[in-house]
């Protein structure tokens, strides 16, 4: 039963779904490294284009989202703003990240993430 699975038990769970053997294979012939099996033959697969075309319905929706890094200081340390923008180019979120030599960004634990989207609304441009 689903309620007793954490959202991770359960995202493992449809990841184990949706990257079965079938898809595995399929992925391969798309990529140029197999040929069609007898069943993808058999379903109209004949080689890589219709791989990726079959690979293609499976999406649900597609979404465009572009992460964009604003500096707000450099050197060592360092800071920045990590600004994930919709196709739109309409902020989404933002974080204010921290780094120092030899150690990877890390987002600030206590930020307030509403007044650091605000900001990046104002200090950055994120369309095309």
């Amino acid at each position: 039963m689903s309620a007793n699975k954490s959202i991770e038990e359960r995202a493992q769970d449809f990841y184990d779904l949706v990257f079965d053997k079938y898809l595995l294979h399929l992925i391969a012939v798309a990529e140029g490294e197999k040929q069609p099996n007898k069943r993808e033959r058999e379903d109209g697969i004949k080689g890589q284009y219709d791989a990726m075309e079959r690979i293609g319905e499976h999406a649900y929706w597609q979404d465009k989202e572009t992460v964009h890094y604003v500096t707000l200081a450099g050197g060592g340390p360092a800071a920045r703003l990590r600004v994930v923008a919709d196709e739109y180019g309409e902020v989404e979120s933002a974080t204010l990240q921290f780094q120092d030599w030899f150690e990877p960004w890390t987002d600030a634990p206590r930020q307030d993430y509403v007044l650091v989207e605000r900001y990046a609304r104002l200090v950055g441009c994120y369309g095309d």
